[in-house]
């Protein structure tokens, strides 16, 4: 037991930083008298390092791939576009299909709006040279104006 508290006081003192030294034979405790000023350090009980677990291997089976499922392809996009000059859209009436997508481009020197009678859309002003589009996603027939111009008018129909 004497040896055991004598090897952890060595370690401790090596961790410090302090000589320890080693006796061949065990020494007697010493006498209050004879103890040196230097305080002895107090035993204490050094931590135990616990090991990290060992992870244990995963072990899977095989399967198969699923193939990849293949991804609809979008339909194209249906593009139209309506011109504004000379303080008419041009065409006045279009017919397209549901999802299309109609560009109004003005093409006057002056500001013009391209605003749906039923307030669906609403381009607000477009200088020259500006475009607005709206894309039509549900059937119906779609009266426009320009709020500037309460004259120019348009109709886009939305068959399926």
């Amino acid at each position: 037991m004497r040896q055991t508290l004598a090897i952890v006081v060595a370690c401790l003192l090596t961790a410090c930083g302090a000589q320890a030294t080693h006796q061949s034979s065990p020494s007697p405790s010493p006498s209050p008298a004879a103890t040196s000023s230097t305080p002895s350090p107090t035993a204490s009980p050094t931590p135990v390092e616990t090991p990290a677990p060992t992870p244990q291997p995963v072990v899977s089976t095989p399967r198969p791939t699923p193939a990849p499922t293949p991804q609809p392809t979008p339909p194209p996009v249906m593009t139209a576009s309506v011109k504004i000059m000379s303080f008419a859209f041009s065409p006045s009436s279009l017919s397209v299909r549901t999802g299309t997508r109609v560009t109004f481009k003005n093409q006057d020197p002056t500001f013009h709006t391209v605003t749906a009678d039923g307030g669906l859309f609403n381009s607000g002003d477009l200088a020259t040279g500006q475009s607005f589009s709206f894309t039509f996603m549900s059937r119906g027939s779609f009266g426009y104006h320009c709020s500037i111009h309460p004259s120019m008018k348009g109709t886009v129909t939305v068959t399926s």
